[in-house]
């Protein structure tokens, strides 16, 4: 039988990697991991008001577009990005389980960061079952 307290500690051991290194793509300001009830699990990168207004509205923006997704008619949707003058935020869903938001300087890099992101999907879910399953 597995030792839920080391699947545990393994769990944020994954977690800290994953997240540091989607901190450190280019561009980025910030990246939250926030669970559906708006409470941060992890935050990595310039953790500023931008991290505090990300985990406010990341959950709401990724059922937002769930919801578009859903009246146009797509199967789909694991995410939203959102451009501003200065600079963009991309929000994606975990397995249901949480959404992860990152804050970017510009809206080139949130459009490189996909690619970061798609990467990392796999490892952040099994970090957060292992850390669910405990």
């Amino acid at each position: 039988m597995p030792n839920a307290m080391v699947d545990e500690a393994a769990g944020d051991v994954v977690l800290r990697a994953v997240m540091t290194r989607l901190a450190q793509v280019a561009g980025v300001d910030c990246t939250v991991l926030v669970d559906r009830e708006r409470f941060a699990i992890e935050a990595e990168g310039d953790a500023g008001t931008d991290a505090d207004a990300l985990v406010t509205v990341a959950p709401r923006l990724a059922g937002m577009a769930a919801g578009i997704a859903r009246d146009l008619g797509r199967r789909e949707c694991s995410g939203a990005m959102v451009t501003c003058r200065d600079g963009a935020f991309l929000v994606r869903d975990v397995a249901g389980a949480a959404v992860i938001a990152m804050s970017f300087r510009d809206s080139g890099s949130a459009l490189m960061a996909h690619e970061a992101v798609d990467g990392t999907l796999a490892d952040l879910v099994q970090a957060i079952r292992a850390t669910e399953a405990a």
